[in-house]
């Protein structure tokens, strides 16, 4: 998606990656994915984990250029391709910011609930490595829509409770929010903003998809 070229991608090939994660992923992975369906040259993904402490940390490398925005020939250079880090805490995947900020996480939801920002304390105590205060991400989801907020900032408040629904497996709840952002989607008077949340939608109904 941050590359604009996710809707080149099967959602098998999409599958595969999730698969082979979830069921090989430990310290000694380490694995290429080429996507031969992107021309002219192929899409690779290169997946490495590595040991930090007690916890992992995963580093994913691309041979998509960030400074030509072009797809290079892999292993070409890896000064400017697209990468990123990622931890596994006990069972939680984490953004890099979430893994250091996990264990001042209630100064971290204070913060966010003071300024306001539901959506950033929802979403950050659904990956945190506390999986007991998961359901809290319906009560700061609920606390925002409260507010006169924009159908954007709606959008990305009802976007993370799909999100929690689905890591919880409840997909009548799932599809009902589904429902009331493809209704609000309608009214988006900002081109940009609409792709946006489309783009975001297709994704979380894909990982349903393969969930189910």
């Amino acid at each position: 998606m941050a590359l604009n070229i996710y809707d080149q991608i099967s959602l098998e090939e999409k599958k595969n990656i999730i698969n082979d994660l979830y069921i090989h992923l430990k310290n000694s992975y380490q694995k290429e994915f080429t996507f031969t369906s992107i021309k002219p040259i192929n899409f690779v993904i290169f997946i490495k984990p590595f040991k930090i402490q007690n916890d992992m940390s995963i580093l994913m490398i691309t041979n998509y250029d960030t400074k030509t925005n072009k797809i290079i020939p892999y292993k070409s250079s890896i000064d400017t391709v697209y990468a990123k880090q990622y931890f596994v805490f006990e069972k939680m995947l984490m953004p890099r910011k979430m893994f250091f900020d996990r264990d001042k996480s209630k100064s971290e939801i204070k913060k966010f609930l003071n300024d306001k920002n539901y959506n950033a304390a929802a979403d950050f105590v659904l990956y945190d490595d506390n999986l007991q205060n998961d359901s809290n991400v319906i009560d700061y989801v609920n606390e925002g829509l409260k507010n006169n907020i924009s159908l954007i900032d709606k959008a990305y408040l009802n976007l993370t409770l799909m999100e929690y629904y689905l890591l919880i497996k409840n997909y009548e709840k799932y599809d009902e929010i589904y429902k009331i952002i493809s209704n609000d989607i309608k009214e988006f008077k900002i081109k940009k903003e609409q792709v946006l949340v489309i783009q975001e939608l297709q994704i979380m109904n894909d990982l349903k998809f393969i969930l189910q």
